[in-house]
């Protein structure tokens, strides 16, 4: 009986935090067309939005004094967000249309991968973090000028009574997905409990899949509702918030780096994946099947490896 109404209540939490999303897809489009912001760089911004479960296991690791842990969880959710997520969209949706060019992916990619090579000098410290913070805002700030090319409607922005209303649904929409998503990741670990599933598979799955929730609905109803630009460039704006909090993190608390086998396997596997989400991005404008397969492959083999060092 138990478990009849904990999958109930998941099924039922799923649908509502739909709707959820539904109203900021449609909402974040119409607002994009009202301020003349282009639906990439607000997607960026939604992106940023949806990290609040990061943030907090991030706290909490930097409280309980295990930073390390909050390492591993932001570098590997940059992984779970561009391979697994973004693959598995490709597959199920048939592609992203992209506009091809190397100045749009190039400053993402490689801010994707500051911290890890920031970390070969065996440590994470101030200096880094605060390299790493205004790295982030310099990204922000460019992407912003090279994509607000429609002057002004900034008037109408500050006026209209509509345009505030829409920012209030999505900023209660968004909420909702994250507070929706946390409560599903609680019943469905509770569940998983229950049937004394490995902790291995909890850890890798569950835990990594559960708190990108927020990124999987949005990316899934913006192909719903064909505004994929939108879904591509929040996954991007996720992506990049994991590296923006590690910044704030180890600015405040530095962290030690071990330069062994696996943090090098960890950063030729970074550069690999990023290098062809910045390959596919150019080729074609478009983000095809082929490409979401060899994503998620990626992802499987980055995860055997992980397997394979937790076993030494």
């Amino acid at each position: 009986m138990i478990n009849l109404l904990l999958v109930s209540g998941i099924i039922l939490l799923f649908l509502v935090m739909a709707k959820a999303a539904d109203a900021v897809v449609y909402n974040c489009r119409v607002l994009a067309e009202k301020i003349g912001l282009p639906i990439f760089f607000l997607g960026l911004l939604l992106g940023i939005f949806a990290n609040l479960p990061e943030i907090a296991i991030g706290v909490n690791a930097f409280v309980g004094d295990v930073p390390e842990m909050a390492f591993g969880n932001l570098i590997g959710g940059i992984i779970v967000v561009l391979c697994l997520v973004l693959g598995t969209g490709l597959i199920l949706n048939a592609g992203i249309k992209t506009d091809g060019r190397t100045l749009s992916i190039l400053p993402i990619t490689a801010f994707l991968l500051l911290p890890l090579v920031l970390g070969l000098r065996g440590k994470l410290d101030a200096a880094a973090g605060l390299f790493i913070i205004l790295s982030f805002f310099a990204v922000i700030i460019y992407l912003y000028r090279k994509n607000h090319y429609i002057a002004g409607h900034k008037i109408a922005f500050v006026r209209e009574r509509q345009t505030a209303r829409q920012m209030f649904i999505i900023a209660l929409g968004m909420t909702g997905v994250i507070v929706i998503s946390s409560v599903i990741v609680r019943l469905a670990r509770f569940f998983l409990d229950r049937h004394e599933i490995s902790p291995f598979f909890v850890g890798l799955f569950l835990f990594a899949i559960g708190t990108n929730l927020p990124e999987i609905m949005v990316m899934l109803r913006s192909w719903r509702r064909k505004v994929s630009e939108l879904s591509l460039s929040a996954l991007f704006g996720s992506a990049m918030t994991h590296v923006l909090i590690l910044g704030v993190f180890v600015f405040l608390k530095p962290v030690a780096t071990v330069i062994d086998a696996s943090y090098l396997t960890l950063l030729l596997f970074m550069a690999v994946m990023l290098s062809a989400v910045f390959i596919f991005y150019r080729s074609g404008r478009l983000l095809t099947r082929a490409e979401g397969y060899v994503l998620v492959l990626l992802y499987l083999v980055f995860a055997a490896s992980q397997l394979y060092f937790a076993e030494l």
